[in-house]
């Protein structure tokens, strides 16, 4: 099965929501979908963008 780019985000969101932080998320995507699946800063930046989501709409 091809990984497309909405697994990846699924999966970041995934992450997001029990609470990981970006690195972890990073670690978790490449065991489960290959060393070269998502970038640290790939990751990064979507996290920023869903906790100031979060922020500016609670």
């Amino acid at each position: 099965m091809a990984i497309t780019k909405k697994h990846i985000r699924f999966s970041i969101h995934f992450a997001f929501h029990l609470k990981k932080n970006a690195a972890e998320a990073t670690a978790m995507i490449c065991a489960a979908y290959g060393e070269n699946a998502v970038s640290h800063a790939t990751c990064k930046r979507r996290f920023y963008k869903k906790k100031l989501r979060t922020f500016l709409y609670t």
